[in-house]
């Protein structure tokens, strides 16, 4: 096992509904599609990608993580540098925009 682990860490004050990012109300558009319906709730760029992700030592996570709590995590094979993205932080931003390694990285989720 790793050492040297860092988990990322957002303290946001952040709710999804139907308001975009700048508060304003969104319509709810239904588009037909085949037999089927696509509907679109959420405005474009209505969740923000975090771009300056805070990251703490896995020893520190583990005080407030659950255990059984999904991680993606990145190894860089040349530097050993090891990240892990919650995936309750992932699934509220979709992207983080880091690095690792010294190089740059966009980690989907």
């Amino acid at each position: 096992m790793l050492k040297k682990f860092s988990i990322l860490v957002c303290v946001l004050g952040f709710a999804f509904s139907a308001a975009g990012v700048d508060g304003q109300q969104r319509q709810r558009v239904e588009e037909k599609i085949g037999d089927g319906t696509m509907v679109t709730v959420l405005a474009p760029d209505a969740i923000p990608a975090l771009n300056q992700p805070v990251f703490v030592r896995r020893q520190e996570a583990d005080k407030w993580m659950a255990d059984g709590e999904l991680v993606l995590g990145l190894l860089d094979p040349v530097t050993g540098q090891a990240k892990a993205y919650s995936l309750w932080h992932l699934e509220h931003h979709e992207i983080v925009n880091d690095r690792l390694g010294g190089h740059p990285i966009a980690v989907t989720w």
